[in-house]
């Protein structure tokens, strides 16, 4: 190959990782965090998606009625500033129970709260319709997963967080 068709097709390739580079979004609004978030679960790329909070031990005794079953709880956050669909997302705990969203969009900032027990569902509250509690009081973890499968983000916790988990 000629010197100058070497530079042309180095040039030519350059060229197409710069715009592909410029073109690739890392996240819907560009706001994706590298490594962990307080050393406990690793942040998605798809709007900024993330599991906040678990409340995996209800206050009291833990019973079969509702009461105590929606006492046990998670919140998936949108932290972007796009809508995110979470539609077949699914978050998965330890011991191998899956939730999986149903057609539920959330705004940029906005939170969905998922309860174990029985209730109505809304655009900021839904249930998993479950008769028992779900969540190790000891250590567990929830792994959010994207509709392809793809995980998105973990918490984990032990018993030394006395019941909630700010994630």
């Amino acid at each position: 190959m000629s010197l100058s068709i070497r530079s042309l097709a180095a040039t030519a390739v350059a060229a197409v990782a710069l715009v592909g580079a410029a073109t690739l979004p890392a996240t819907a609004d560009g706001s994706h965090r590298h490594g962990h978030h307080n050393g406990h679960h690793g942040h998605g790329q798809r709007g900024g998606v993330e599991i906040s909070e678990v409340q995996y031990n209800s206050r009291g005794i833990d019973s079969r009625f509702n009461r105590s079953l929606n006492g046990e709880w998670f919140t998936v956050r949108n932290d972007g500033r796009f809508p995110v669909q979470l539609r077949n997302h699914t978050v998965r705990d330890g011991r191998g129970h899956t939730y999986r969203f149903g057609w539920l969009r959330l705004r940029g900032g906005q939170e969905v709260t998922v309860h174990t027990g029985y209730g109505r569902d809304s655009g900021s509250r839904v249930y998993q319709d479950s008769p028992r509690h779900l969540y190790s009081n000891v250590r567990g973890s929830l792994t959010l997963r994207d509709d392809e499968g793809r995980r998105l983000d973990r918490c984990a916790w032990n018993r030394w967080d006395g019941g909630h988990k700010s994630c």
